[in-house]
C-alpha cells in the first residue's frame, strides 16, 4: 500500500503541474478518481481491514489505471500540439476575449432546442411524470421509495434515456450560456423551458443524484463563462454547494434519516460502496465467472454472443445474494471483467485520450457557448466513468456522443452556409447576365 500512496502523490503532482488550476475535463476526472479511488481506496481498506489477494489485485489494477490515464492524456496532447498550445493561450487570455456566437451554428442549436422541448414535453405528459413525482413525494419510507424508483424510474426506452442523459442537458447548457450572452428574450425563454423540463425529468428519474449532476453542470457553465480558473474560494464554495445538494438528494430518497444519518450515508456511499463494488467485481471474476472477452457489452453480445445477456454488475450483485439491485463501480471494474489487467490498462489509455481530446476540441472552439457547454456537460461523463463502464460513459455519458453531435451540427451548418453562398453567387451571376442583356 505504501507504493500506492507514493503513486497517488505522483498523480496529484501531475494534476497540479500539467493541468494547473484550470477547469478541464481531464482535471475533473483525475480529481474525482483521486478522491474516490485514491483517498477512498485507502480509507476503505483501512476501515475494512481487508488484506487478501483480492485487495492486492484491486490496488494493482488501480495502479495500472493511473498509468494508463496519464499516458493516454499525454498521447492526446502530443497528437495535437498546436491545439494544446492554443488552449494554453486561450485560458490565460480568456477574460479578454469576446464570446464567439456563430450565426449558422446558433440557428441549428436553437432549432434542436425547440425540437427537444417539444419531444420531452410530449413524453413527460405521456409517461405521467408529474403525477409520479407527486406520488413519490408522499412516500415516507426508504423501501417504498426504492420500489417506486425501480418501477417508474427508467421509463421511456433507450432513445429517451440517451436524450435525457446527453443531448438535452448539453443543448440546455448551450442555450443557457447563449441566453446570458445575448440577453435576448427568445433565447432566455428557450433556455428556461429546456432547463426546466430536463430538471423535471431528472427529478422524475427518482434517482438520488441525477438532478444534482444537472445543477452542477449549470454551475460549471456559468463559472466557465466568467473564468476557467478553479481558484481556492470557488473550489471550497463549489464543494460545499455540491455536498449540500447531495444531502438534499439523500433526504429526498431516505426521509427517515436525520442530519447525522444523512452524513453517514453520504460518506458510506461515496467512499465505501464505490470501493466495495470494485472489490466484489474482482472477487467474482475470474475465479467464479470467467472473463467476458467483450461479451459484457450488450451490443457485442447481441451480435456475436449466445444466450441471454446478463450484465456483469447484475451477475456480481446476484453472486452476493442481491437479486433486485446491481453492483456499480468505476470503469476499471468492467474493463477487468472483459480482459483482466490488459483490459484495465487499455480502457484507461482510451479514457485518458478521450478526456484530453475533449479539452483540445473545446480549445479549438474558442470562448464560445459550444465550448463552455461541452466542458461543463462532460462533468456528467466523468461521474459516469466513476460508476460504470467506459463504453457507457462514451455513449450514454456523452463523452463521445456529444462531441460527435457538435461536429455534426458544425458540419451541417458549414454545408448549409456553403449552399447559401453558392445560391447567392448564382443569383448575382444571373442578375449580371440580365443587366448585360
Amino acid at each position: 500500500m505504501t507504493a500506492y500512496i507514493v503513486l497517488l502523490a505522483v498523480v496529484a503532482a501531475y494534476l497540479a503541474l500539467r493541468e494547473g488550476r484550470w477547469i478541464s475535463v481531464t482535471a475533473m476526472l483525475l480529481g474525482a478518481l483521486l478522491v474516490l479511488y485514491g483517498g477512498g481506496h485507502l480509507y476503505y481498506y483501512d476501515r475494512s481491514g481487508l488484506q487478501d489477494r483480492v485487495a492486492e489485485r484491486v490496488t494493482l489494477a488501480l495502479s495500472l489505471m493511473w498509468v494508463g490515464l496519464i499516458v493516454g492524456v499525454e498521447l492526446a496532447r502530443a497528437a495535437a500540439p498546436a491545439a494544446s498550445a492554443l488552449r494554453s493561450t486561450l485560458l490565460r487570455t480568456w477574460q479578454q476575449r469576446p464570446v464567439v456566437l456563430s450565426t449558422g451554428d446558433r440557428a441549428l442549436w436553437r432549432l434542436l432546442a425547440l425540437a427537444l422541448i417539444g419531444y420531452l414535453a410530449v413524453m413527460f405528459l405521456l409517461l405521467g411524470k408529474a403525477q409520479q413525482v407527486l406520488e413519490f413525494m408522499t412516500l415516507d419510507t426508504e423501501l417504498a421509495k426504492r420500489e417506486f424508483r425501480l418501477a417508474a424510474g427508467a421509463q421511456g426506452g433507450y432513445l429517451l434515456g440517451i436524450v435525457l442523459a446527453a443531448a438535452a442537458p448539453f443543448v440546455a447548457l448551450y442555450m443557457s450560456v447563449s441566453a446570458v450572452v445575448t440577453r435576448r428574450r427568445d433565447d432566455i425563454a428557450i433556455a428556461a423551458a429546456l432547463c426546466a423540463i430536463v430538471f423535471l425529468f431528472k427529478v422524475g428519474s427518482f434517482h438520488k443524484a441525477q438532478w444534482v449532476w444537472f445543477l452542477v453542470q449549470l454551475m460549471l457553465a456559468m463559472r466557465l463563462l466568467r473564468s476557467p480558473r478553479a481558484n481556492l474560494p470557488w473550489l471550497i464554495g463549489g464543494v460545499a454547494a455540491f455536498t449540500a445538494a447531495l444531502l438534499v438528494g439523500a433526504q429526498f430518497a431516505y426521509p427517515e434519516l436525520d442530519v447525522l444519518g444523512l452524513w453517514g450515508f453520504l460518506t458510506y456511499r461515496v467512499f465505501e460502496i464505490t470501493n466495495e463494488g470494485l472489490y466484489q467485481f474482482m472477487y467474482v471474476y475470474p475465479e467464479y465467472i470467467p472473463h467476458a472477452y467483450g461479451m459484457n457489452v450488450g451490443l457485442l453480445h447481441t451480435l456475436f454472443g449466445e444466450g441471454e445477456f446478463v450484465a456483469a454488475h447484475t451477475r456480481v450483485a446476484q453472486f452476493f445474494g442481491s437479486f433486485d439491485a446491481t453492483n456499480n463501480a468505476v470503469f476499471v471494474a468492467d474493463a477487468w471483467v472483459e480482459f483482466g489487467y490488459a483490459g484495465v490498462l487499455g480502457a484507461a489509455l482510451v479514457v485518458g485520450a478521450v478526456v484530453k481530446s475533449i479539452d483540445v476540441l473545446a480549445a479549438t472552439l474558442g470562448r464560445s457557448p459550444v465550448a463552455i457547454a461541452l466542458v461543463a456537460f462532460s462533468f456528467y461523463g466523468v461521474i459516469t466513468l466513476c460508476s460504470t463502464s467506459a463504453f457507457t460513459a462514451l455513449l450514454t455519458g456523452g463523452l463521445l456522443s456529444v462531441p460527435l453531435l457538435i461536429i455534426l451540427v458544425r458540419s451541417l451548418s458549414r454545408s448549409l452556409g456553403n449552399e447559401l453562398a453558392l445560391r447567392r453567387s448564382l443569383h448575382s451571376l444571373d442578375e449580371s447576365v440580365i443587366h448585360s442583356q
